[in-house]
């Protein structure tokens, strides 16, 4: 029902080689997208096929969609695939987890960020519905309907205008939803992430930073060169950070990266960043970071305030466990740092957590503060202890590793009574130093002050010596190492430890830890 009309042009498909070679082209890093100039396609994000969506999307363009929410999905369901997989895949993925919107609510129009790894299958899915409802001679009519224009937010008013029955299209919506899902079923089972255990051995870490930009950030040939250097250093994993944003510590309204533009941490760009360091042999953490002016660990919302966020943060973290659990990501951070609302709403994170389990099926970890671990009351819902550890090592400036060493053992001392309690060993998500004199007295401080890297170098020392001598670490990430290329060196005041002294003790701390057994710390 979709032929072209007589007499008019093929539609011109330009296939790319690359999402990077792609964007640099078009501005537009998505796998598949539709433009004046016809259909652009290129591998789905971490793998070697096309989808064709953009294929679908021109061709309905040329039928007259246009500005409509239901565009997409429409050349999506058409394609019968979603970003690298099949339409019943990415079906069975949410509806075994009840995370499929319904009819009513894929109908609805979005007045917050809803993630898109919900929304556009749930929409392609109910543009088939309003296809097959129709009968056979106005199906084409059904279709125009809605996706030439933005249509009404109802399934009601949308139907009405499509010219079929609401209740026919929710029963035929949900016969789909349970014969996709009965399908995809055993595809799905096969496709879990490998979660880590302790029986797999210490986690030899760095946090790999996007540089803003696209030729230079997560999907990058340069981010794939970095990654290559850091293996060859000795890490076997590494942690991925897309952001959310908050304007302000008392704004709760959230903003997702996942579609924030081609320079962002965008939902393809943290893929292919997957895909590079899976194709290394390494194993990968996805660790979400909220941002605001100030620190995210002191949000303060009204009542009514903290309700919007937990909404708001709810999608943002189903959003990224979708695409964890699709991706086979190793690991899943629910949260970081945000200590004023572990404090004030535990509930509500046991309840978070839950519903991350139903579809994400890693490992599973929030990554506290050094000062906020112990008072953290959910660890025995989670897998591992994570802790961003910037405790002070001493209480005014030195490079005095006897000092130095000293500080490492108190601040790991605090963390192992969590261990002995919860029966997990503790990750070491975030541990560095900025090339300060002030390194040891405000760890989590940079770019103040004069560069001094010989008092990163003695933080590093006494950190790793600390560290030797604690088997109930689970592991150890380095904060940070970005995947520019051109970044580092000795005028370098940021945490990144590349080409400086510090680098070398890293490199030679990862090398050492191969091997390093993982046991459950001891009273």
């Amino acid at each position: 029902g979709l032929a072209a009309a007589s007499g008019s042009p093929a539609i011109r498909l330009t296939q790319y080689r690359s999402l990077e070679e792609k964007g640099s082209i078009t501005r537009d890093t998505r796998p598949e997208h539709a433009d004046a100039e016809g259909a652009h396609s290129a591998p789905a994000a971490g793998g070697n096929t096309h989808d064709l969506t953009s294929v679908a999307a021109a061709r309905l363009a040329r039928l007259g969609a246009g500005e409509s929410r239901f565009a997409w999905p429409a050349a999506a369901w058409l394609a019968d695939r979603f970003d690298g997989e099949s339409a019943a895949l990415a079906i069975a993925r949410l509806n075994r987890a009840g995370l499929l919107p319904t009819a009513r609510d894929a109908a609805s129009r979005d007045v917050r960020w809803r993630s898109p790894l919900r929304f556009e299958p749930a929409r392609a899915l109910l543009t088939r519905a309003v296809w097959e409802s129709a009968p056979a001679s106005r199906r084409l009519a059904a279709l125009l309907a809605l996706v030439r224009a933005q249509p009404p937010g109802t399934i009601d008013s949308l139907c009405a205008l499509a010219g079929v029955s609401a209740a026919d299209v929710a029963r035929r919506y949900q016969a789909l939803a349970d014969t996709l899902t009965r399908r995809g079923a055993a595809a799905l089972a096969a496709r879990a992430p490998r979660g880590w255990r302790p029986a797999d051995g210490f986690q030899r870490g760095v946090c790999l930073a996007h540089s803003v930009r696209m030729d230079r950030g997560y999907l990058s040939r340069q981010a794939a060169d970095e990654l290559a250097g850091l293996r060859a250093r000795g890490a076997t994993w590494v942690s991925l950070t897309p952001f959310g944003y908050l304007r302000a510590a008392d704004d709760p309204q959230l903003v997702s990266s996942a579609d924030a533009g081609p320079d962002e941490e965008t939902d393809e760009s943290i893929i292919v960043a997957a895909a590079h360091a899976h194709g290394l042999g390494m194993r990968v953490w996805l660790k979400p970071h909220l941002w605001t002016r100030g620190w995210v660990g002191e949000l303060a919302f009204s009542p009514q305030g903290w309700d919007q966020f937990f909404e708001d943060y709810r999608e943002f973290l189903r959003h990224w466990a979708i695409l964890a659990d699709r991706e086979r990501i190793d690991g899943l951070f629910v949260g970081h740092e945000l200590a004023s609302s572990t404090r004030l709403h535990p509930a509500r994170w046991r309840a978070l957590i839950a519903d991350v389990r139903r579809v994400y099926r890693g490992t599973l970890t929030y990554g506290a503060n050094w000062d906020e671990a112990a008072h953290v009351v959910f660890w025995d819902a989670l897998d591992v202890i994570s802790v961003s550890l910037y405790s002070p090592l001493a209480s005014t400036p030195t490079r005095e590793l006897r000092t130095l060493q000293s500080g490492v053992r108190r601040a790991l001392q605090s963390l192992k009574p969590i261990s002995v309690r919860t029966g997990r060993p503790v990750l070491l998500s975030e541990v560095g130093f900025a090339p300060t004199a002030s390194a040891a007295v405000q760890p989590w401080v940079e770019g103040q002050g004069d560069i001094d890297l010989e008092t990163q170098r003695a933080c590093y020392e006494a950190l790793v010596e600390g560290i030797d001598r604690e088997l109930w670490l689970a592991g150890v990430f380095w904060w940070k190492w970005f995947t520019a290329r051109a970044t580092g060196g000795e005028r370098d005041g940021s945490f990144t430890p590349k080409g400086k002294p510090a680098e070398a003790v890293m490199t030679r701390a990862l090398q050492a830890w191969e091997g390093r057994p993982v046991r459950a710390a001891q009273r």
